[in-house]
């Protein structure tokens, strides 16, 4: 074994710890709606968080899932209450469909919006089914059968 082995800690350290010495188990930092929109819309437009906000909408990830990651974040670090976070969602959502206009990137909002997006119109899935399907029937009949024995 190596020395590395020997200075690893202990598991379950992590769980005797104080209580109420983590972020999330103080009082929040911002308490109004108004306090954290403002720290949410100052924090988007950042000149380090721009680009990368930017570049991940523009990658097609849900808006909603942005807004999901950033709220989950302010409540891990304590600025805000988790009820806050949610009531904070819609506001957030809407600023990135404005930042994405205004730079012209194309944006999903959810899941389902980009399931609409990405949807394979019907007559090209059925073209495919019925190609693979007489592929597959002739394969059968060309073996003599799908466990049949090939010939030597």
């Amino acid at each position: 074994m190596s020395p590395d082995f020997l200075h690893k800690p202990i598991p379950g350290i992590s769980l005797t710890g104080e209580p109420g010495n983590a972020p999330w188990e103080q009082p929040p930092k911002l308490t109004t709606i108004d306090e954290v929109i403002d720290f949410y819309s100052d924090r988007i437009t950042e000149e380090d968080v721009l680009p990368n906000l930017i570049e991940t909408i523009q990658g097609n990830v849900p808006l909603i899932t942005i807004a999901d990651g950033m709220i989950r974040m302010g409540i891990m670090e304590g600025m805000h209450t988790i009820d806050a976070g949610m009531l904070v969602k819609p506001v957030l959502v809407e600023l990135m469909i404005s930042m994405a206009e205004i730079y012209g990137v194309k944006y999903v909002i959810d899941s389902q919006d980009m399931m609409k997006q990405s949807a394979i119109p019907i007559d090209v899935v059925e073209r495919v089914v019925n190609e693979t399907t007489e592929k597959i029937v002739e394969a059968k009949e060309e073996s003599g059968g799908l466990v049949a024995r090939r010939k030597k």
